[in-house]
């Protein structure tokens, strides 16, 4: 397997034998598919050594009990003798004479990204532990967002608050160096690689949508992933792969947090719909987002942020201080 970077904030992984490569942006759950990749690409204990237990409780339990250690990086691909790395634009990797191979371009709900990528970047709530926070410095934030000032480093600050700085500047800015907070349709979705996208064999596959299991059975590992209990313990033979779900992300964990409907509404204006758009040309929409964000024009002054749900109450309790103290 060739893993390739499409450009800075896209990683596309190539697999040649099986003629499919995989574009994933950030806050898309590029690390699990990444370690779906090393699970089918070198051993059990190659791939607990360089850290794969950290991405799935599976993985972790089946490590622990084999009594791997973690040794490695697990973001340093380079390390393993069956993956190379290269560098290159998607166009580049997928001309002409590629027309037969499958493309997955790995997506999520625009909003629930965004909310991600505020919990675990601005607020440093972490992605593999749900009671591990890391304190986020400023020179940090400004990395994802140039434009928040210190306010947004601040433990005086609420979540809350921090929400509020972090939708401001996504309106007032939406084109963003980082692609973190990066729009969707500026990364894999971009309209400069609209004669790849376009192609038959394209897929949009959203995580939220079973977008791993897709990709998994293309793989050959069948919708149980390669991060399964039964891939785990019976390797990648395709009689491994029986009917289980897919991992499934969890919901960003910042509590219910009170913020302006205007600011909901403006950075869905101003930033969120260019994504929704985009996602829609390849027929995925979500309507129920897109509607909740769209409601902060008839609501009342303030929305209820539990998770990824936007509510609109007379009044909004905010229960970040509880959370973050």
């Amino acid at each position: 397997m060739d893993l390739l970077l499409a450009a800075p904030g896209q990683t596309v992984f190539w697999q040649p034998q099986k003629r499919i490569a995989v574009c994933s942006p950030p806050k898309v759950g590029t690390s699990f598919s990444h370690s779906w990749l090393v699970w089918s690409e070198v051993s059990a204990e190659t791939a607990c050594k360089y850290g794969v237990q950290q991405l799935s409780s599976e993985a972790k339990q089946f490590c622990a009990d084999a009594g791997i250690a973690k040794t490695g990086d697990l973001y340093a691909p380079h390390n393993f003798e069956s993956l190379v790395m290269h560098r290159g634009h998607l166009r580049a990797l997928l001309p002409a004479d590629h027309r037969d191979w499958r493309l997955f371009v790995l997506a999520r709900d625009p909003w629930s990204r965004l909310m991600s990528g505020f919990s675990n970047k601005i607020l440093g709530i972490s992605g593999h532990s749900a009671n591990k926070t890391n304190h986020v410095t400023l020179r940090e934030i400004h990395n994802f967002i140039p434009s928040l000032d210190a306010r947004a480093a601040s433990h005086n600050e609420t979540a809350s608050a921090k929400l509020a700085m972090v939708l401001r500047a996504l309106a007032e800015r939406p084109a963003l160096p980082n692609p973190h907070f990066a729009r969707q349709s500026d990364l894999c979705l971009h309209r400069r690689f609209e004669a790849v996208l376009q192609l038959n064999s394209t897929r949009v596959a959203a995580i939220d949508r079973g977008g791993f299991d897709d990709i998994s059975e293309a793989l050959g590992h069948g919708r149980s992933g390669a991060l399964s209990a039964q891939h785990l313990f019976r390797g990648a033979e395709p009689a491994a792969a029986a009917v289980q779900p897919g991992r499934r992300l969890p919901e960003a964990r910042v509590g219910c947090l009170c913020v302006a409907t205007e600011l909901l509404l403006r950075v869905y204006r101003e930033f969120l719909a260019a994504d929704y758009a985009a996602l829609a040309r390849f027929g995925l929409e979500y309507p129920a987002s897109q509607s909740a964000l769209n409601r902060s024009a008839l609501g009342p002054r303030r929305a209820r942020v539990c998770g990824y749900a936007i509510s609109y109450e007379a009044e909004c309790v905010d229960e970040s201080e509880q959370v973050f103290s």
